[in-house]
Formats: structure tokens, C-alpha cells, sequence
């Protein structure tokens, strides 16, 4: 919570220190959200991006702004929370997209209402989780609501490792 100011004095204190720096975006629109203002046909009911026809393309470009300005800011790692409210088609544009421009950003996910997504999310351009350290293509799921968990991520770049708590 603050200024575009004092976000920026967080990331270079962040990169000086040689850390990463993640951030969660959900891909929900609040009914507020200026996206859905101009466009309200262009969402469902609860928020999520309709993919139909010309919608694709336009939500694929305010989408793929909006990860290149985080990126710009100095994120590093982009944690997707339920991935598989949006097709797989738009996952693997809109990473390939950023990934030519920027080849080490990583993508997470946290989809543990389909455990069945996690292999085709791997394939698509998300980076590996796993609670272990050790290689995995299973989703954590947790088996109480109020249990944190830390989870090691990591990308094709082998510099780029951190953890997330859930």
C-alpha cells in the first residue's frame, strides 16, 4: 500500500539485496475495475474475462499490459490464482508473448479445484511447484483450509528460485 514512488524504492532495495520479487494476480475483475466499466458484456458475471471471439484478443492485450508494467516495476515471478477459469490457448499466448521480451519471468499457479489442469499448465509455460524440492507435475493441494505451506518455485532459469507461502 502506497505510491508508484515508494513501490519503486521496494524493488531496487528488493534487487540490491539479489532477491526476487513476486506478485499475485488475480485474473477476476472487480465490478469496479475500469476493464469492466468499458466493457461489461465482456465478463462474466462473477468477474472472469469471456474469452469469445474478438473479446480474446482484447482481453490478451490489457492482460499481457498489465503483466509487462509488473514486469517493468520489477516483478519477477507472477502467482496465478485459479488458471484454469481462463483456457490454455490464452495462457500459452500470453506467456509466450512476455517470455519473447522477457525469458526469465516465471508463472505459478494455485489451482487446487482441478489438480487435472497442473500437467497442461506445465506444458503450456508455467513453472514448476512443488512442497519438496524435488521434481513434480502434482499441484499442492492443501487439506485444511487454515494450513500455510511453503512451496519452492522455479523457472527454466536456473538463478531464478524462490519460495511462496500458502
Amino acid at each position: 500500500l502506497g505510491d508508484a514512488l515508494s513501490f519503486g524504492e521496494l524493488a531496487a532495495t528488493i534487487s540490491h539485496q539479489r532477491k526476487i520479487l513476486g506478485l499475485a494476480i488475480p485474473m477476476k475483475c472487480s465490478p469496479e475495475h475500469p476493464f469492466r466499466l468499458k466493457e461489461p458484456g465482456a465478463f462474466s458475471r462473477d468477474g472472469t474475462p469471456l474469452l469469445d471471439g474478438r473479446n480474446r484478443q482484447r482481453h490478451l492485450e490489457n492482460w499481457e499490459a498489465i503483466f509487462r508494467y509488473w514486469i517493468v516495476q520489477g516483478i519477477d515471478i507472477f502467482e496465478i490464482p485459479d488458471p484454469g477459469q481462463l483456457s490454455p490457448a490464452f495462457w500459452q499466448s500470453l506467456i509466450r508473448s512476455i517470455r519473447d521480451d522477457f525469458p526469465d519471468i516465471a508463472f505459478t499457479a494455485r489451482d487446487n479445484s482441478d489438480p487435472e489442469i497442473w500437467p497442461n499448465l506445465l506444458g503450456i509455460g508455467f513453472s514448476t511447484l512443488n512442497a519438496s524440492g524435488e521434481a513434480t507435475t502434482d499441484i499442492p493441494v492443501l487439506t485444511t483450509p487454515d494450513q500455510e505451506r511453503e512451496i519452492l518455485c522455479t523457472s527454466s532459469n536456473p538463478l531464478l528460485i524462490t519460495s511462496i507461502r500458502m
